[in-house]
């Protein structure tokens, strides 16, 4: 019954006789969906891979002995876990600290400062604020650098963006597309 209608209707798709309606031919169309995800992924690539500055990762015994010969400028403990700082500017012309020569990149440009900063990882059993006092007490007593600090805490939206929005999208995705 289906196989009469059809041939009824002689509907044509691409054929240029003439005869019936024309119907568009079928080519598969690239859906929207494909580009905004490629898209995504170039920017996740560009924001984790190229937009980040590389930092040199030194031991916190390193860190603390710096402290100490008055080679760090200042530091700001994150989630009170991880430590970055930068060095005097004199420390590294000199050499007394360790660097890494920064990579060129295409989004930030050449930032000499960089070169001063450092990180390390912070033991949760250490009292550095408390240590960081008493140092700064002993230099202005003794007339010598202090080193500035501050406190921040970061959140990792990014990780829960992966965990919750992302395996809902698909889920979503296949549901409709499926």
């Amino acid at each position: 019954m289906a196989d009469d209608n059809r041939d009824k209707l002689n509907l044509d798709r691409g054929d240029s006789s003439g005869k019936g309606p024309k119907l568009p031919d079928r080519r598969p169309k690239f859906m929207l969906w494909i580009y905004l995800a490629a898209f995504m992924a170039l920017m996740v690539h560009i924001f984790l891979f190229m937009g980040g500055v590389e930092t040199n990762d030194i031991e916190y015994s390193t860190f603390l002995r710096y402290i100490e010969q008055g080679y760090v400028e200042e530091i700001v403990v994150v989630n009170d876990a991880e430590v970055e700082g930068k060095y005097t500017s004199e420390a590294v012309r000199e050499g007394h600290v360790q660097v890494v020569e920064q990579q060129p990149n295409i989004l930030t440009g050449d930032d000499p400062e960089q070169r001063n900063a450092f990180s390390t990882t912070k033991p949760s059993d250490h009292e550095l604020i408390q240590y960081i006092l008493e140092y700064n007490d002993r230099m202005e007593e003794e007339g010598g650098r202090t080193v500035s600090f501050d406190a921040d805490r970061q959140e990792n939206w990014f990780g829960g963006l992966l965990t919750w929005i992302i395996p809902l999208a698909i889920i979503i995705a296949l549901w409709v597309f499926l």
